[in-house]
């Protein structure tokens, strides 16, 4: 976040290319919103739906190596393989 200036880019603005980067590309001219507040949550669903009631768009991190995450395509990704310790990317709840 702090690299971009707290800005973020649509989902289309990141095609998906099959390679290992450890950064996301960002184009500081596609920006469409800006982070205003940064507080870490619960581990709690009910809090974190509350919150996003409430604030709007919440940005979070995700453990996205369990196997099954490579298949993923739309919707709540649920699974129990994934470590609160390994986060590795960044996704935005929208809303419940």
């Amino acid at each position: 976040i702090s690299e971009q200036n707290g800005e973020w880019m649509l989902e289309n603005d990141y095609p998906y290319t099959s390679h290992s980067s450890n950064q996301c590309y960002f184009d500081a001219s596609k920006g469409v919103s800006k982070t205003t507040k940064i507080v870490q949550l619960p581990i709690n669903e009910e809090k974190i739906l509350a919150a996003c009631a409430e604030y709007g768009v919440i940005s979070c991190c995700i453990d996205s190596s369990p196997i099954d995450f490579m298949y993923y395509s739309e919707g709540i990704f649920d699974t129990d393989q994934c470590n609160a310790w390994e986060l590795d990317h960044a996704v935005n709840i929208v809303g419940y």
